[in-house]
């Protein structure tokens, strides 16, 4: 049985490659694009080297696949993939700059507005309800604020 195993073993480590990129295809991540480009590799290294162990065959798949696991991840964060919604998960983010009419006055330097269908608090100085305001930035689902008036630029 041993002699069947190892005589086309460089097979196995290519179907496992097609099945891992069968995987990838469903599941894209890179993770198991690495993981297929590591046995599809380790594949070739039996069939150059028919007598390697199996021992060696699995202590190879699993270093190039933490290699290509760690230069994916590495290559993911340097270079993050464009999309177009950049504020798909950030709705705060999105009113950075824009001008808003309060709903309710901002009392003790708390506030709120209507945006976008919505009701949003905001943080700010002291204002009457109907001031025009400008969103500076945001704290979570806060929107930080400044009046029209004293916004610069």
């Amino acid at each position: 049985m041993q002699e069947l195993l190892q005589m086309d073993a460089y097979w196995y480590w290519w179907m496992a490659a097609c099945v891992l990129l069968l995987l990838e295809m469903i599941l894209p991540d890179i993770f198991f694009l690495a993981m297929a480009i590591a046995s599809g590799l380790v594949g070739l290294l039996v069939l150059l080297v028919p007598g390697l162990s199996f021992s060696w065959q699995f202590f190879s798949f699993s270093t190039i696949s933490i290699f290509g696991l760690v230069l994916s991840r590495i290559y993911l964060n340097a270079i993050p993939p464009e999309t177009d919604q950049p504020f798909l998960n950030q709705r705060a983010e999105q009113f950075n700059g824009r001008i808003f009419t309060l709903t309710a006055p901002i009392e003790d330097g708390v506030g709120e507005i209507k945006a976008d269908g919505s009701f949003w608090d905001v943080y700010g100085p002291d204002c009457p309800a109907g001031t025009r305001i400008k969103v500076v930035g945001s704290s979570g689902i806060i929107l930080n604020v400044k009046p029209v008036e004293t916004v610069q630029g």
